[in-house]
């Protein structure tokens, strides 16, 4: 019996492991970002850079899709002027596309793949498209440099800016696809970063206090507690195991003490 035990206790721990690092290898790769400053004043400017590592897929990535959430009450997006990389796009479905990063214009010396991004909007949503200008790339790097700046008359606040629904493209899926509407990336979790904002203009405590409320009401807990959920579902299935595993190890010692009994 005692060995029977310790053999289902083994097994639990060794099922933990290897699903959280089975579900870890799941994502094509891990695209992070962060900020080259985080606490700003009204009309200063922002860069947030965008870092693609952990690449899973032999054959490279090539090509991303995002939603970049940002506050337009906050924010506005600083565009980059590339004639050459326009002059490409002429004639393909991204042409007149905002162009918020080039990799090509960028003074950056450890920028050794040049991609660009382009910014989209669509029923509100702000897609951003990019692309290696390169090979498809499997090593760590930058892959964009979005500008954002803070408008002016902008109240003091907290502000996110987060990378969501993102979808990559490896070579291989992107060679097999016989249409756009045929093409098919990989989903990888949400990337987000936090900016305090001192801001000039005067705080009006009824909209504070709404905002509050509306922030701590039950429905909004709901939608933030769905949001922390990580796209790989780590959180949701190992806390299981180790309920299973207690459980497994207190019948365990148990036994041991009432066996002679």
């Amino acid at each position: 019996m005692k060995k029977a035990i310790n053999i289902i206790i083994f097994f639990l721990l060794s099922l933990v492991i290897l699903t959280t690092y089975v579900r870890a290898e799941d994502e094509a790769c891990k695209i992070s970002i962060s900020a080259d400053k985080t606490t700003l004043e009204a009309g200063d400017e922002v860069t947030i850079t965008l870092l693609m590592s952990e690449v899973n897929k032999t054959s490279g990535i090539s090509q991303i899709l995002s939603i970049l959430e940002y506050s337009d009450d906050i924010f506005e997006i600083i565009p980059v002027e590339d004639s050459e990389l326009e002059a490409n796009l002429a004639g393909t479905e991204f042409e007149g596309c905002e162009i918020i990063y080039s990799g090509g214009k960028d003074t950056d010396a450890t920028i050794k793949n040049p991609w660009y991004i382009l910014y989209m909007e669509n029923n509100g949503a702000k897609g951003i498209y990019g692309s290696t200008t390169a090979d498809p790339q499997i090593e760590t790097q930058i892959i964009g440099k979005i500008k954002l700046k803070v408008k002016e008359n902008v109240q003091s606040t907290n502000a996110t800016v987060a990378l969501v629904d993102n979808e990559v493209f490896d070579a291989e899926t992107i060679s097999n696809a016989t249409s756009t509407e045929d093409l098919t990336g990989f989903k990888i979790s949400d990337s987000k970063i936090d900016l305090q904002i001192n801001g000039t203009a005067e705080i009006n405590n009824s909209t504070t206090e709404n905002q509050t409320q509306k922030q701590n009401s039950p429905a909004q807990k709901e939608n933030n507690a769905k949001k922390e959920i990580p796209y790989t579902g780590v959180e949701e299935f190992v806390p299981f195991i180790f309920i299973t595993i207690i459980v497994a190890t207190l019948l365990y010692l148990g036994y041991k003490k009432y066996k002679d009994i």
